[in-house]
Protein backbone atom coordinates (compact mmCIF):
# COMPACT_ATOMS: atom_id res chain seq x y z
CA UNK A 1 0.00 0.00 0.00
CA UNK A 2 1.06 3.64 -0.84
CA UNK A 3 0.02 6.62 -0.18
CA UNK A 4 -0.39 9.56 -2.41
CA UNK A 5 0.19 13.18 -2.44
CA UNK A 6 -2.71 15.10 -4.54
CA UNK A 7 -1.85 18.22 -6.07
CA UNK A 8 -0.10 20.62 -9.05
CA UNK A 9 2.08 22.05 -6.76
CA UNK A 10 3.33 18.56 -5.42
CA UNK A 11 2.68 15.80 -6.93
CA UNK A 12 4.66 12.45 -5.84
CA UNK A 13 3.69 8.39 -5.00
CA UNK A 14 5.88 6.34 -2.66
CA UNK A 15 5.83 4.96 0.29
CA UNK A 16 6.18 6.35 3.78
CA UNK A 17 9.47 4.73 4.76
CA UNK A 18 9.58 3.67 8.73
CA UNK A 19 12.73 6.14 9.92
CA UNK A 20 14.03 7.13 13.21
CA UNK A 21 15.47 10.94 12.83
CA UNK A 22 16.07 12.30 16.61
CA UNK A 23 13.31 15.34 15.85
CA UNK A 24 9.42 14.55 17.11
CA UNK A 25 8.10 15.96 14.28
CA UNK A 26 9.82 13.97 11.74
CA UNK A 27 8.76 10.71 13.31
CA UNK A 28 5.56 12.26 12.48
CA UNK A 29 6.09 12.23 8.79
CA UNK A 30 6.57 8.59 9.19
CA UNK A 31 3.78 7.35 11.83
CA UNK A 32 1.11 9.89 10.23
CA UNK A 33 -0.14 6.91 8.63
CA UNK A 34 0.94 3.44 10.26
CA UNK A 35 -0.81 1.70 7.47
CA UNK A 36 1.57 3.10 5.05
CA UNK A 37 4.68 2.70 6.96
CA UNK A 38 7.19 -0.13 5.44
CA UNK A 39 10.77 -1.11 5.70
CA UNK A 40 13.02 1.28 4.29
CA UNK A 41 15.42 -1.51 3.76
CA UNK A 42 12.79 -3.96 1.95
CA UNK A 43 10.38 -1.22 0.98
CA UNK A 44 11.24 1.97 -0.07
CA UNK A 45 11.76 3.39 -3.46
CA UNK A 46 14.61 5.34 -4.52
CA UNK A 47 14.91 7.76 -7.25
CA UNK A 48 18.64 8.97 -8.22
CA UNK A 49 20.61 11.53 -9.37
CA UNK A 50 24.26 11.84 -10.84
CA UNK A 51 26.45 13.81 -8.95
CA UNK A 52 23.71 15.02 -5.84
CA UNK A 53 25.27 17.04 -3.40
CA UNK A 54 24.09 16.28 0.55
CA UNK A 55 24.42 18.76 2.72
CA UNK A 56 23.24 18.96 6.28
CA UNK A 57 24.02 16.48 9.38
CA UNK A 58 26.61 14.28 9.30
CA UNK A 59 25.03 11.19 9.63
CA UNK A 60 23.42 11.74 5.99
CA UNK A 61 26.43 12.71 4.57
CA UNK A 62 28.09 9.25 2.75
CA UNK A 63 25.18 6.76 3.55
CA UNK A 64 22.25 7.60 0.92
CA UNK A 65 24.43 5.97 -2.31
CA UNK A 66 23.26 2.88 -5.01
CA UNK A 67 24.76 -0.16 -6.14
CA UNK A 68 27.00 3.07 -8.75
CA UNK A 69 27.53 4.57 -5.99
CA UNK A 70 25.67 7.62 -6.93
CA UNK A 71 23.60 9.71 -4.12
CA UNK A 72 20.21 8.39 -3.47
CA UNK A 73 16.90 10.09 -2.84
CA UNK A 74 16.33 8.43 0.31
CA UNK A 75 13.17 8.98 2.48
CA UNK A 76 15.00 9.58 5.52
CA UNK A 77 16.63 12.32 3.21
CA UNK A 78 12.95 13.41 2.33
CA UNK A 79 12.01 13.65 5.51
CA UNK A 80 15.55 15.76 6.31
CA UNK A 81 14.35 18.14 3.25
CA UNK A 82 10.81 18.63 4.64
CA UNK A 83 11.83 19.39 8.23
CA UNK A 84 14.60 22.40 6.75
CA UNK A 85 12.45 24.23 3.61
CA UNK A 86 12.87 27.48 4.28
CA UNK A 87 9.11 27.61 3.86
CA UNK A 88 6.69 26.41 6.72
CA UNK A 89 5.55 22.98 5.97
CA UNK A 90 2.37 21.64 7.91
CA UNK A 91 0.57 18.38 7.97
CA UNK A 92 -2.63 17.81 9.87
CA UNK A 93 -4.59 14.60 9.84
CA UNK A 94 -8.47 14.32 8.53
CA UNK A 95 -9.59 15.49 12.01
CA UNK A 96 -7.23 18.62 11.44
CA UNK A 97 -5.18 17.61 14.07
CA UNK A 98 -1.42 18.85 13.79
CA UNK A 99 0.64 15.57 12.78
CA UNK A 100 4.20 17.65 11.02
CA UNK A 101 5.21 20.86 12.36
CA UNK A 102 8.91 21.23 10.84
CA UNK A 103 11.42 24.44 12.19
CA UNK A 104 9.88 27.16 9.29
CA UNK A 105 6.39 26.45 11.31
CA UNK A 106 7.84 26.86 14.59
CA UNK A 107 9.68 30.31 13.00
CA UNK A 108 6.31 32.01 10.97
CA UNK A 109 3.96 30.91 14.35
CA UNK A 110 6.23 30.94 17.38
CA UNK A 111 5.09 27.60 18.56
CA UNK A 112 7.41 25.00 18.97
CA UNK A 113 6.58 21.50 17.26
CA UNK A 114 6.70 20.01 21.05
CA UNK A 115 3.76 22.60 21.41
CA UNK A 116 1.98 22.56 17.98
CA UNK A 117 1.98 18.39 17.89
CA UNK A 118 -1.18 17.38 18.24
CA UNK A 119 -2.84 20.52 18.68
CA UNK A 120 -5.83 21.50 16.24
CA UNK A 121 -5.36 23.89 13.75
CA UNK A 122 -7.08 26.94 15.72
CA UNK A 123 -3.77 27.43 16.85
CA UNK A 124 -3.29 29.41 13.26
CA UNK A 125 -6.84 30.56 12.41
CA UNK A 126 -8.44 33.38 13.42
CA UNK A 127 -11.40 33.01 15.22
CA UNK A 128 -13.72 34.61 13.28
CA UNK A 129 -12.30 32.90 10.43
CA UNK A 130 -12.43 29.29 12.45
CA UNK A 131 -16.09 28.06 11.46
CA UNK A 132 -16.06 29.02 7.49
CA UNK A 133 -12.58 27.21 8.10
CA UNK A 134 -13.78 23.96 9.06
CA UNK A 135 -16.72 23.74 7.04
CA UNK A 136 -14.73 23.45 4.32
CA UNK A 137 -11.98 21.40 5.73
CA UNK A 138 -15.05 18.96 6.65
CA UNK A 139 -16.08 18.78 2.92
CA UNK A 140 -12.79 18.05 1.22
CA UNK A 141 -12.04 15.22 3.66
CA UNK A 142 -15.21 13.37 2.97
CA UNK A 143 -15.37 14.36 -0.74
CA UNK A 144 -11.65 13.97 -1.55
CA UNK A 145 -12.49 17.34 -4.05
CA UNK A 146 -10.92 20.84 -3.26
CA UNK A 147 -11.44 23.58 -5.32
CA UNK A 148 -8.56 25.35 -3.92
CA UNK A 149 -5.65 22.25 -4.65
CA UNK A 150 -4.62 25.00 -7.88
CA UNK A 151 -4.46 28.05 -6.10
CA UNK A 152 -2.18 30.14 -4.13
CA UNK A 153 -4.36 31.25 -1.43
CA UNK A 154 -4.02 34.23 1.24
CA UNK A 155 -5.55 34.59 4.71
CA UNK A 156 -4.73 35.96 7.58
CA UNK A 157 -3.56 33.55 10.28
CA UNK A 158 -2.56 33.93 14.29
CA UNK A 159 0.83 33.89 15.86
CA UNK A 160 1.48 32.93 18.77
CA UNK A 161 1.66 36.45 21.00
CA UNK A 162 -1.57 36.60 19.35
CA UNK A 163 -0.56 39.36 16.06
CA UNK A 164 -2.58 38.83 13.08
CA UNK A 165 0.03 38.16 10.34
CA UNK A 166 -0.81 37.21 6.37
CA UNK A 167 0.05 34.07 4.57
CA UNK A 168 0.13 32.75 1.32
CA UNK A 169 0.31 28.89 0.89
CA UNK A 170 -0.99 25.78 -1.41
CA UNK A 171 -2.19 22.39 -0.15
CA UNK A 172 -1.88 18.99 -0.75
CA UNK A 173 -4.42 16.29 -0.13
CA UNK A 174 -2.73 13.23 1.27
CA UNK A 175 -4.51 9.91 0.13
CA UNK A 176 -3.81 5.83 -0.21
CA UNK A 177 -4.80 4.90 -4.48
CA UNK A 178 -7.73 2.71 -2.94
CA UNK A 179 -9.75 5.48 -1.20
CA UNK A 180 -10.12 8.72 -2.58
CA UNK A 181 -11.00 10.45 0.31
CA UNK A 182 -7.97 11.73 2.03
CA UNK A 183 -6.65 10.97 5.29
CA UNK A 184 -4.64 14.14 5.68
CA UNK A 185 -3.46 17.60 4.33
CA UNK A 186 0.04 18.58 3.44
CA UNK A 187 0.52 23.06 3.47
CA UNK A 188 3.68 24.95 2.43
CA UNK A 189 3.36 28.28 3.93
CA UNK A 190 5.19 31.64 4.03
CA UNK A 191 5.01 35.17 5.85
CA UNK A 192 2.65 37.41 3.06
CA UNK A 193 2.38 40.28 5.53
CA UNK A 194 4.55 43.06 3.82
CA UNK A 195 3.46 42.33 0.36
CA UNK A 196 -0.26 42.59 1.76
CA UNK A 197 0.57 45.75 3.66
CA UNK A 198 2.23 47.29 0.70
CA UNK A 199 -0.97 46.53 -1.03
CA UNK A 200 -3.46 48.00 1.40
CA UNK A 201 -1.02 51.29 1.66
CA UNK A 202 -1.57 51.76 -2.08
CA UNK A 203 -4.94 50.69 -2.34
CA UNK A 204 -5.46 53.86 0.15
CA UNK A 205 -3.55 56.03 -1.72
CA UNK A 206 -5.42 54.77 -4.49
CA UNK A 207 -8.96 55.81 -2.95
CA UNK A 208 -7.70 58.88 -1.12
CA UNK A 209 -7.12 60.40 -4.82
CA UNK A 210 -10.26 59.05 -6.30
CA UNK A 211 -12.18 61.11 -3.85
CA UNK A 212 -10.10 64.38 -4.14
CA UNK A 213 -11.34 64.14 -7.92
CA UNK A 214 -14.72 63.49 -7.55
Amino acid sequence: MRCTVRSSYWRTTRPWAEASPPNADRDAVATIRPACVRSARAQSRQRTYDALPLRGRDELKGQHTDATGRRAITDDLLAQLAHDLPDALIIADAAGKVAFWNSAAEELFGWPAADAMGQSLDLIIPERLRERHWSGYTRVMESGQSEYSDRLLEVPALHRDGHTISIAFKVALLTEPEDPRPFGIAAVLRDDTARWEEQRRLREQVASLEARQS
